[in-house]
């Protein structure tokens, strides 16, 4: 799209123009219609900005909440939780401090375990915890696939297998 002077509509810009003073009458170059130029308000065809009919929807709304482990508990502090005093976390939580990992992750029903609950991101470092202190050969496995490139990490793994499985 090339540029158009707003004063004689020729194909160069308004400011290289010959004509330098203020048209009494201008004439529109995109309605030709007398008494406006193309860049005003009042030209039919300048383009309208809409209006917005109903709120759009954000859709990073609610991306920075997740899903708790626990129920929260009314009046239970974290300071009261690092000190360990369990008197207020006997109370059961009212209806509405229940957070939203209720609404997605139901509990158990009473044909599962009552004593399994949703396993959250803590669970699953615990139990990685728990792996190597169990067994503390493969931290030496992943020092050395660190140090292996391609098709040589699979050898080294079997290797590593091989020498702490016989």
């Amino acid at each position: 799209m090339r540029t158009r002077c707003l004063k004689c509509g020729q194909q160069h810009r308004t400011k290289d123009c010959e004509i330098k003073e203020k048209l009494e009458k201008p004439t529109c170059i995109n309605c030709k219609e007398v008494g406006h130029l193309a860049s005003s308000f009042n030209c039919p065809k300048y383009p309208q900005i809409k209006k917005k009919t109903e709120k759009a929807q954000n859709p990073n709304e609610n991306k920075n909440t997740f899903p708790a482990n626990k129920d929260a508990v009314k009046d239970f502090s974290y300071a009261t939780a690092l000190q360990g005093k369990n008197s207020t976390h006997n109370q059961t939580p009212q209806s509405n401090t229940q957070t939203t990992q209720n609404q997605n992750y139901p509990h158990p029903t009473d044909t599962e375990n009552s004593n399994e609950r949703p396993f959250g991101i803590m669970d699953a470092v615990f139990e990685i915890k728990k792996l190597f202190a169990d067994y503390p050969f493969l931290l030496e496995l992943g020092k050395q696939l660190r140090a292996v490139k391609g098709k040589d990490r699979i050898n080294v793994f079997y290797e590593h297998v091989m020498r702490n499985y016989e």
